[in-house]
């Protein structure tokens, strides 16, 4: 797929989700409130309960901060990309990416990655929404253009990564009727480890330094704290570097499995 249709097809689905802008704003306004009115209210009785001004490295109020940023970034980095590869293989419908010239691989990178550009303004807006009206968070958390530029670049390479990380695994469609169990299974592990249920700070501290060089802690805790100012560049770079890292195993696993599994497709469907 050259790169003229892969900029056509970029700005179709950026098209396309707007062509349902109600809908849009109404999920990211209702979810949003939704998941920050729960963590609101767990972590106020956990405060209370425990009658402590910090928990982990966090005070309520910056806690309440987190759960404002980690659930938008996790959308963005998921990016609703949740079963399409097995569902295509399993209708029979990847046959006509085999048949066409036309990379499924790259194709539907390109559908994630003009997904999680869309759901990237989303988050821009509640950092802006932030920075203007509470401007105390700004400052304590050293919010500037350069650090949501690092945090901008980070989340789209979190989310590349987790394509690549997920499609291997729905390849075993291949050999399975339904796969849904086992990526639903593995989209809890990465939100738990991750930093987006909870803080990685939260975890022990023998734990941390081993979660943070995970693929996991990649999908949320470090773009977070690219967009909080506190990855340094050095640190940004060798995260980006272990990224990129982990982005090749799964490439050559995926390669891989892609292989084995045309071996034995049919393209029947149901």
């Amino acid at each position: 797929m050259n790169l003229r249709l892969t900029l056509q097809l970029f700005t179709m689905e950026i098209r396309k989700a707007f062509a349902y802008r109600t809908d849009f704003w109404l999920s990211f306004v209702v979810s949003t409130f939704a998941q920050f009115t729960v963590a609101w209210f767990l972590w106020k009785s956990i405060f209370t309960y425990t009658g402590k001004g910090i928990i982990g490295t966090y005070s309520f109020s910056s806690l309440m901060f987190y759960y404002l940023l980690a659930p938008v970034i996790s959308r963005t980095v998921f990016s609703g990309n949740f079963g399409d590869i097995a569902g295509e293989i399993y209708q029979g419908t990847l046959t006509r990416y085999l048949i066409y010239p036309v990379s499924f691989f790259r194709y539907k990178l390109t559908v994630h990655c003009a997904n999680a550009a869309i759901l990237l303004s989303q988050l821009l807006l509640i950092i802006g929404v932030v920075v203007l009206f509470v401007p105390s968070f700004a400052a304590e958390y050293s919010i500037s253009l350069p650090h949501i530029i690092q945090g901008v670049a980070t989340t789209l390479a979190a989310a590349v990564l987790y394509f690549i990380f997920t499609s291997w695994l729905q390849l075993v469609a291949f050999w399975a009727d339904q796969v849904w169990s086992l990526t639903a299974i593995v989209r809890f592990i990465i939100s738990l480890l991750g930093g987006s249920l909870i803080p990685v700070a939260m975890f022990p501290e023998a734990m941390q330094p081993v979660l943070k060089v995970m693929p996991f802690a990649f999908f949320a805790h470090f773009p977070l704290q690219c967009f909080l100012g506190n990855v340094p560049l050095p640190q940004w770079i060798q995260g980006m570097g272990i990224m990129t890292l982990w982005g090749v195993c799964f490439g050559t696993v995926y390669a891989f499995v892609w292989h084995r599994g045309n071996l034995s497709y049919t393209g029947v469907g149901i």
